[in-house]
């Protein structure tokens, strides 16, 4: 059984097509990168695969069962994460009240402290900034994260 599995995803935004007849296989412990240029619709693709948009036709199917018309909640619940690219923090809460909203779901809390945990370890840098606002934290700082370097 596949991990994630697109087959004929339409996709639009009022009458503007977005995307078309897409298919797509992810086969657990595989890893896929999506390229394409601005406006080619990968956003797009994420955004249905985690439920915040609805596919026009197609199924979206994740561990073998239908997911495509599930709410976003429900498709976290059920493991599907989508993590927008760039500095999306927020930046008045301290980096572990960022971490920590990651394991929203009632399963995830369970798991916290390992989780929290295992973040650390792979970058030390936040267990010392913890408790500093997200905001201000230095992009370039994330280079000595895993080093523990200065």
């Amino acid at each position: 059984m596949s991990l994630l599995e697109l087959t004929g995803v339409d996709v639009a935004y009022g009458d503007l097509p977005a995307l078309s007849s897409v298919d797509l296989v992810v086969e657990p412990g595989e890893t896929l990168s999506v390229v394409g240029a601005n406006g080619a619709g990968k956003t797009t693709m994420l955004r249905t695969i985690s439920g915040l948009m609805r596919p026009r036709r197609g199924e979206i199917r994740f561990e073998g069962e239908r997911i495509d018309r599930w709410p976003c909640h429900r498709v976290v619940e059920a493991g599907v994460v989508h993590v927008p690219e760039g500095r999306k923090v927020f930046p008045s809460l301290a980096v572990r009240e960022n971490l920590e909203l990651g394991s929203y779901t009632r399963a995830a809390k369970v798991r916290r402290a390992d989780s929290l945990e295992r973040v650390f370890s792979m970058f030390p840098r936040l267990r010392e900034r913890m408790g500093q606002a997200a905001g201000t934290l230095s992009g370039g700082s994330s280079r000595c994260w895993r080093s523990g370097a200065p």
